[in-house]
């Protein structure tokens, strides 16, 4: 059946919160790591062992509005500005990526020569399906070729929208970094699965003894203001930027949903920190539709040879 918006949300909000009996979670599901041939994508070998650590690594993260129209121009746009970027990302991290935008990214040259996927075209499975309803988007994360890979696998929530954690092992001479792509569930229903789910997250990245958890956190309630604190980890846009607002969310009041702006995309790490960290704004394509309704944000971690790994 086609993805219909108002059924999605109906069903979501429908489906039983922490206060009931709930699916707890915790499930893996591994994936495979997929790669350009030049002719296709395809599963891809293992990964050489890295010489040497590198000096930083840098990341980004988009939500790029799996719900928007022009999903192919929008995808297009936005990778021409991360390709623009003055050091090209080590690992992007996308959130709400639909089945075009999917398509777009795949095929985009950038991408193509310079990254491995966690998605292969068409999908990888069970995760763009929701009991009979075609899922609007899912997570996907590409790792630079330059980077050994371990590990790339999915991890199931508790949630109102069937959101998973897409978890990548990068590996290092020095250990294990893993990054968690987060898409926590939307809206204010309350009670709420966003602390249960970040308590997941947060277990899987103290697990490996160091990573990141970058993407869309949606928060907005005021429990969510606590998230990082009450897990241990730390969050880097107050780290660095105190006080700052760091709206991703309508920054320019603009946006077509009736919320005020808000800082709903996050990264929070635990056993290696940032030292950097900026907004990306999208730009509008010709016919005045944003690139997306979130900000990117860009961020460098801590040279990775004097971190704990």
């Amino acid at each position: 059946m086609p993805f219909d918006l108002k059924t999605y949300i109906a069903k979501a909000s429908s489906t039983s919160g922490p206060d009931a009996p709930h699916d707890k979670g915790g499930a893996i599901t591994p994936q495979q790591w997929h790669v350009y041939d030049g002719a296709a994508w395809v599963p891809a070998p293992p990964s050489p062992a890295a010489a040497a650590a590198p000096e930083q690594l840098t990341l980004v993260t988009w939500n790029i509005d799996g719900f928007g129209a022009q999903a192919e121009a929008r995808a297009a746009c936005l990778l021409a500005r991360v390709a623009e970027l003055p050091t090209a990302p080590d690992v992007i991290l996308f959130q709400e990526v639909n089945a075009a935008g999917a398509a777009t990214i795949l095929a985009n040259p950038f991408v193509r020569a310079g990254y491995v996927s966690s998605e292969a075209p068409g999908g990888s499975g069970a995760h763009w399906d929701w009991e009979g309803v075609p899922q609007p988007f899912v997570t996907l994360t590409l790792v630079s070729r330059a980077l050994r890979v371990g590990d790339v696998f999915r991890t199931s929530l508790p949630s109102r929208y069937a959101r998973d954690l897409l978890t990548a092992d990068v590996l290092l001479p020095t250990g294990t970094l893993r990054i968690v792509n987060v898409h926590l569930d939307s809206l204010a229903h309350d009670p709420s699965f966003r602390p249960p789910q970040v308590a997941l997250a947060t277990a899987s990245i103290k697990a490996a003894g160091a990573g990141v958890i970058a993407g869309d956190w949606n928060p907005v309630l005021p429990l969510d203001d606590s998230l990082c604190a009450d897990n241990g980890i730390t969050d880097e846009w107050v780290a660095l930027k105190g006080a700052d607002d760091g709206f991703t969310w309508n920054w320019d009041g603009r946006s077509k949903e009736p919320f005020p702006p808000n800082r709903l995309d996050k990264v929070a790490t635990f056993g290696v920190r940032a030292t950097e960290i900026e907004i990306i704004e999208p730009g509008t394509l010709a016919e005045g539709i944003d690139w997306s309704d979130h900000c990117g944000l860009r961020f460098v971690l801590a040279p990775v040879s004097a971190s704990k790994l």
